[in-house]
């Protein structure tokens, strides 16, 4: 009976040891599983911030190209100044903001390409394919309004103000001339502003939305950001 009893205890403290083990292999196996789900999670995210970050600062140079002008803007009444306004000299100073205005878009452009934007959001593709491709047309979207909005200033805007001042009775007034053409730019700028910020909204608010989700919501594929409107 004793020796039935012992076999019966140890028997009873194999099991709970094998329980024990297999308990603490499971949590183990659990604990490296949501650690493993939690750093492809954060990849995403990063990828998403980083896309992100990329695009607010493609904005802010392209809304940095008022002030990139402003000396050529005063350079083009002195040109004007020189012919002493008559419309020879105003088609000069045309002509003179012309290529001023070519050559800071280029400028411009030149910074923006080093971002190398298109490039940083490879990882945003392989984590992400759906918020990639709201990156992608976002961006086109951007380039395209910065795009229209820079040759309406170039070839219209910049142009009337200066031709359309040889209609005005009285002498040439550079200062006059300068005051006008800050006034187109700075049309120009505000409308940038607004198209820009309209354009950047929404793929903002599904980065972010995609920043703020859940491990499992971030991994699955096939989930996507519905109320993004909550989203700052």
């Amino acid at each position: 009976m004793g020796l039935d009893m012992t076999v019966k205890v140890g028997d009873l403290l194999t099991s709970v040891s094998v329980l024990i083990a297999g308990a603490t292999l499971s949590y183990g196996w659990w604990k490296d599983r949501s650690l493993r789900r939690r750093e492809q999670a954060d990849a995403a995210r990063t990828a998403a911030a980083q896309a992100l970050a990329k695009l607010e600062r493609w904005v802010e140079i392209a809304q940095s190209f008022e002030q990139d002008i402003q000396d050529l803007l005063v350079e083009t009444t002195q040109v004007v100044d020189e012919s002493h306004g008559d419309l020879r000299g105003l088609e000069k100073g045309r002509d003179h903001l012309y290529a001023g205005l070519n050559a800071a878009w280029q400028k411009l452009s030149q910074e923006q390409r080093a971002l190398e934007i298109e490039s940083s959001a490879v990882e945003l593709y392989g984590r992400r394919p759906d918020a990639y491709d709201r990156f992608k047309a976002t961006l086109a979207a951007l380039k395209n309004r910065a795009t229209t909005g820079f040759e309406r200033l170039r070839d219209r805007d910049t142009q009337d103000a200066i031709l359309a001042y040889d209609k005005k009775p009285g002498p040439y007034q550079p200062a006059t001339l300068g005051n006008e053409l800050r006034t187109v730019v700075g049309a120009y700028a505000k409308a940038l502003k607004s198209d820009l910020a309209v354009t950047l909204n929404t793929a903002e608010r599904y980065l972010s939305a995609i920043i703020r989700a859940s491990d499992v919501q971030v991994l699955d594929r096939s989930w996507r950001p519905t109320d993004t409107s909550a989203v700052a």
